[in-house]
């Protein structure tokens, strides 16, 4: 087919309109195209059509008349695409690379296609296009996509995971599902056989993998197993495996896929139902309370508690008719039961297999099973309850407290003749008989009755709460209810105990009378403010709005009124009782010694007697009793009223007499304290003026301790400067003498020519001299012992305190001794350490100084045997000790050996003892006590002494 003629133009270049392409004769290519089954169709860059063959025009929905009236490309393209198709002929016309792409036709109709052009850069700068209908492709590949997809959405969005092996190649694939059910994300999830059978429970192993084997090798074309497998948490999860084979066309099996079901939760349902089936078995079997269910009267089934109740074996009691099971008498009342459909419970007589009957309660309810009508009865024994209603019925009628069962509307239903007793009714029917309606007559509030009947319905029951009742004769009683609200269908009942509280109530209230006063006794100032604060309390309790006390004075000449308040009567104050004509009220109560109790009537038929006068305005009604102290009367106290008669009862009688010898002791006591107040204002005079002198004294006390202080001071100066004067000559005297004695000795004592008197002489000479020496040791001894206790107690002694061990201070000691225990044959020096002793914070030099002290002594006093110097632990201190077998100290002396200048008194076998200055043992208690130590003796005479000095450990001491 030839292209239809183009208009003609004369612009052949690119950039204008291109010459009719009739003018050119038509080449052999084209001729080629005109009759291709393709569509071509030439053009230039601005997208003109110059001429096309049939097949173009036919895609686009044209003749190839009509299609020559359309002027370019573009208006066969979709507006989205004309951008594409304006590059793709640019970039040909640079006969530059152009990218496949598919454009979007739009065809005569409306409707649009697919086509890929395929431009090619001609002569003349002419451009062929050779489109290719790719709208099935399109719209295959759209299907395929959207296949795809919707695989991919189901895939994802099932609830079951899907897997599939290919069994050429060994590839798999698990959906994400099936990952995620066991824990696992898109990539950490093993997919190698071997992990996935790693992962199957162990017991269910061998039956998974040969079901997939027999699937795999064509033997089944599915297979269904239920498994355990691991989850990521190594919890175990049920799953559902569903698979089956995919066949070649020789039958052999390429491929297997299928499905994974979590049925976790549906394993675990079963076997909740499967253990709650057991546990409904086991229920049935150990229930307590029979069951049975029957057709007519029949047995059909029954737990096992309803065979044992009436002693079948389980077997034997299916099929017995119910109505066979109870006594002859309850048949007919069983019978009808079933026939009636009866529902409520109902007791009868059972009869067991061995003929032993009991009572037993039956409750039986229809049901339809399998289109049938069925009952299922409970069966109780309820043997213990009757027995156990039996001994209530006891414990009811003999029971201390009243019990009483009432309806709503306050009627009594049951009563014991405790409660009748209680209210004062001679028996139980009297008192159901009389009492109609609880709340009016008995209660002496009725709107009590109103509260406490709303506590019950609103919490059911209440106990212990104290009301008021009034008995058959009137009086009012004290009462503690005990009760509880009963609901038996639609009947609302109550019952409960009642107690007479009256007495403990009487107590209670003298209780705490009697604790009020007692009180008072003590917050009051005064007699006036206590008679005042008495009254209030009295009142508290009985109406004491008239109420005075009376008083007799010592001579019991007097009655004084300290205390009065009367609605119409002045104060009394003084009532000579010679003046009475006749002993008033107040003054029969005092000299009886007993309260008295008595009407208007009563007085006035009195006074006509004359044996009683009322003194005031006559009372309906005055009660009095007397205020005694160890059985003697001192006075009254009384309450009165004007009007009602029976104004006052025989509980206020009670009370007052109760409280009326703690009232007099009241007063008594305030009295008392009274006379104390006056006195002990006295006293504190007396002592202030006593204190003033002690304060004087104390002034001059102290003037003159000032003094002794100033004269100690300069007794210890004096003491020191003596003491130090006399250092010097006493040196001269010591050094001297023994020079003499020397120098005697040698010129003197060796010439010897015979003569007795000479040589007597000269001994005597010698001996002298030596008595000066030691005197002058001992004169040297004093001295330093003095000033050593001077220092001390002056606190001028330098202490060289340091951690010292104790061995060391013992072991120095015996060192420093040992020379003089050597020269004597007969006497020997011990040394006795323990191990483990603390170390301890002294002056070495000082410790060494007691110990020396004490060894000398004991050198001094000891002939012959042992003295042993040593220390040991006691308790948290290091005790040194120096023990001697001398000649002891008498028990007398052991308490004074430690004063200043004290001297041992010995025998005549000591005679030869030079006596020291009397201060060492001073010396050596000062120091101790220096460290808080302390020091003492130990001796029995003619077996030797034991000095103990001990001195706190370091720690201790720290």
């Amino acid at each position: 087919m030839k292209s239809s003629p183009r208009p003609k133009t004369h612009a052949k270049d690119p950039g204008k309109a291109m010459s009719n392409p009739a003018e050119y004769s038509p080449d052999l290519e084209w001729s080629v195209f005109e009759n291709s089954p393709l569509p071509v169709y030439e053009t230039n860059i601005q997208g003109m059509i110059w001429r096309y063959n049939k097949a173009f025009a036919e895609l686009f929905g044209y003749s190839t008349d009509e299609m020559r009236k359309l002027a370019d490309i573009t208006q066969l393209v979709s507006k989205h695409d004309l951008p594409n198709i304006t590059k793709c002929l640019e970039k040909t016309s640079r006969n530059a690379p152009v990218k496949t792409t598919i454009i979007q036709g739009l065809r005569k109709d409306g409707s649009h296609f697919f086509y890929r052009p395929f431009p090619q850069l001609l002569e003349n700068d002419r451009i062929r296009v050779i489109l290719l209908d790719v709208t099935e492709m399109r719209e295959a590949q759209e299907a395929l996509k959207k296949s795809e997809e919707r695989y991919a959405f189901v895939v994802q969005g099932v609830n079951d995971g899907i897997w599939d092996v290919d069994l050429r190649t060994g590839e798999r694939f698990y959906s994400p599902r099936y990952k995620s059910m066991l824990g696992y994300g898109e990539d950490d999830f093993p997919e190698s056989p071997e992990a996935w059978q790693d992962m199957i429970h162990p017991d269910d192993k061998s039956a998974v993998i040969e079901e997939v084997r027999k699937c795999k090798q064509g033997e089944v074309d599915q297979f269904q197993v239920e498994y355990r497998i691991r989850h990521k948490d190594n919890s175990w999860r049920w799953i559902l495996a569903r698979g089956g084979n995919f066949k070649d066309k020789n039958g052999r099996p390429y491929r297997i896929s299928g499905t994974h079901t979590d049925i976790s939760k549906r394993k675990k349902t079963e076997d909740a139902l499967r253990e709650s089936e057991e546990m409904h078995s086991a229920l049935s079997r150990a229930a307590f309370e029979g069951i049975a269910i029957s057709e007519n009267g029949c047995i059909l089934a029954a737990n096992h508690a309803a065979s044992a109740l009436f002693g079948y074996e389980h077997g034997e009691y299916i099929g017995q008719h119910t109505h066979d099971l109870v006594i002859p008498e309850h048949r007919e009342i069983v019978r009808q039961n079933i026939k009636n459909d009866y529902e409520k419970p109902y007791e009868v007589v059972g009869v067991r297999k061995d003929g032993s009957t009991f009572n037993v309660q039956l409750q039986g309810k229809v049901f339809q099973f399998k289109g049938r009508k069925t009952r299922v009865t409970g069966i109780r024994d309820i043997s213990r309850r009757i027995e156990a209603e039996s001994r209530y019925q006891s414990l009811f009628e003999n029971a201390i407290e009243g019990i009483f069962q009432a309806s709503s509307d306050g009627k009594f239903l049951a009563v014991n003749q405790s409660l009748a007793n209680i209210l004062g009714y001679g028996s139980t029917e009297e008192l159901m008989d009389t009492v109609q309606d609880v709340g009016s007559q008995l209660y002496a509030v009725p709107e009590e009755y109103a509260r406490l009947r709303n506590e019950l319905q609103q919490h059911g029951q209440v106990t212990k709460h104290e009301i008021q009742l009034v008995r058959k004769d009137g009086t009012v009683i004290w009462a503690s209810e005990s009760s509880r609200l009963m609901r038996i269908g639609e009947d609302t009942r109550y019952e409960g105990f009642v107690e007479d509280i009256t007495e403990r109530k009487a107590n209670e209230r003298t209780s705490r009378v009697l604790y009020d006063i007692s009180n008072a006794v003590s917050r009051t100032r005064d007699l006036d403010e206590l008679f005042t604060t008495i009254h209030g309390i009295l009142n508290k309790e009985i109406d004491a709005t008239n109420f005075y006390i009376a008083l007799l004075n010592e001579d019991r000449t007097q009655m004084t009124f300290p205390y009065f308040s009367d609605e119409y009567d002045v104060h009394f104050e003084t009532v000579e009782i010679k003046s009475l004509s006749s002993p008033s009220l107040t003054l029969q109560v005092i000299q009886s010694g007993k309260p008295l109790f008595i009407t208007r009537q009563k007085i006035e038929r009195k006074e006509s007697e004359k044996t009683l006068q009322s003194i005031g305005t006559p009372a309906a009604v005055w009660l009095g009793v007397p205020l005694s102290i160890k059985g003697k009367p001192i006075g009254a106290m009384a309450v009165q009223h004007y009007s009602n008669t029976e104004h006052y009862t025989d509980a206020d009688i009670k009370l007052m007499t109760a409280i009326s010898e703690q009232v007099a002791l009241a007063i008594e006591r305030k009295a008392t304290e009274s006379e104390l107040f006056v006195l002990n204002e006295q006293l504190e005079s007396i002592v202030l003026k006593r204190t003033r002198q002690l304060r004087d004294k104390a002034r001059e006390l102290e003037t003159a301790n000032k003094r002794l202080q100033e004269l100690d001071k300069l007794k210890s100066a004096i003491i020191s400067s003596i003491s130090h004067e006399l250092r010097t000559p006493l040196t001269s005297i010591r050094g001297f003498a023994k020079l003499i004695r020397k120098e005697f000795q040698r010129q003197f004592a060796q010439d010897n020519d015979g003569s007795t008197e000479r040589q007597s002489s000269a001994e005597r000479i010698v001996q002298n001299l030596e008595i000066v020496e030691s005197e002058g040791e001992r004169l040297t001894r004093l001295v330093n012992g003095s000033l050593d206790l001077s220092k001390i107690e002056s606190g001028h002694m330098q202490w060289n305190d340091q951690s010292t061990r104790p061995e060391k201070l013992v072991q120095l000691a015996h060192n420093a001794v040992s020379g003089q225990f050597a020269s004597t044959t007969d006497l020997r020096l011990d040394m006795d350490i323990h191990d483990g002793l603390p170390s301890i914070h002294v002056d070495p030099d000082r410790i060494q100084q007691v110990l020396i002290n004490l060894l000398h002594n004991a050198a001094k006093f000891t002939r012959k045997g042992t003295v042993t110097v040593g220390a040991r632990l006691a308790g948290k201190s290091v005790r040194f000790f120096v023990t001697d077998t001398g000649v002891g100290i008498p028990e007398t002396e052991q308490t004074q050996i430690f004063e200043r200048f004290h001297k041992r008194e010995h025998g005549d076998t000591l005679a030869d003892i030079r006596e020291g200055a009397g201060l060492g043992l001073a010396i050596c208690r000062e120091i101790v006590s220096h460290y808080n130590g302390r020091i003492w003796v130990e001796s029995q005479l003619e077996q030797g002494s034991s000095f103990i000095f001990e001195i706190p450990g370091e720690a201790e001491t720290a």
